[in-house]
């Protein structure tokens, strides 16, 4: 009889033990897709701003339809990444690729800086601000071209690991389905780029996005 006792009790501890750990797990953020980037200017020709229709010396800003992102960096175990280094470039609202020089900045005119940087803060937040951008159409076949998808091309720079680069698309946008990159990607893979856009109350558009690298960021101890 004692020993079923024991046993009884056993099995109530072990079962309890099991819930406890269940409860306390680690919590996991599966990463976002990491795709190979194009045009990336290199960082000393990226102009040290995050406002890309607005940068450092100018009063005046291009006609664009102005676009603000606010994301948010997490690594694996959903933890912010404070100070990481994050790089936006992309096509103008035209659909050309092109870095505002320093020339060019230095002048009373406006000038889209087609490229930009913040730095996450102690929440991993950052925020640019850009035009939405232009698209390029492919020829398929004679006569036939198709559309490809607005994008922007984001590195990540954080102090833990390599840096981290992806291509981030538009919710809803219908040009996804038939762009060259996004058309290969997995439905998994496709929810983890996409910014969701609403309109501003000046016409203008919105959107957030939540960037996780792989790994773990290392924290500081004081």
């Amino acid at each position: 009889m004692l020993n079923r006792h024991i046993f009884f009790w056993m099995c109530i501890g072990s079962a309890l033990l099991g819930v406890a750990h269940r409860a306390y797990a680690e919590p996991f953020c599966p990463p976002t897709t990491a795709i190979r980037t194009i045009h990336y200017p290199g960082a000393a020709s990226i102009p040290p701003t995050n406002n890309l229709v607005l940068p450092t010396g100018k009063s005046v800003e291009p006609e664009v339809q102005k676009l603000t992102i606010t994301g948010r960096v997490l690594d694996s175990r959903c933890r912010p990444v404070p100070e990481a280094v994050v790089e936006l470039w992309q096509r103008d609202a035209y659909g050309k690729w092109g870095v505002a020089s320093n020339a060019s900045r230095a002048t009373p005119y406006p000038v889209f800086a087609g490229a930009g940087r913040a730095i996450t803060d102690g929440d991993g937040e950052f925020t640019f601000i850009t035009a939405f951008p232009g698209v390029e159409t492919l020829k398929i076949k004679k006569d036939l071209y198709v559309p490809q998808a607005p994008k922007l091309y984001v590195r990540i720079n954080p102090a833990y690991e390599a840096d981290f680069s992806t291509v981030l698309f538009f919710d809803n946008d219908h040009r996804n389905e038939t762009d060259a990159l996004y058309s290969k990607l997995q439905y998994a893979q496709r929810r983890s780029l996409l910014i969701g856009l609403i309109p501003t109350a000046d016409g203008n558009l919105a959107g957030s996005v939540q960037l996780v690298l792989p790994g773990q960021a290392r924290y500081r101890t004081y």
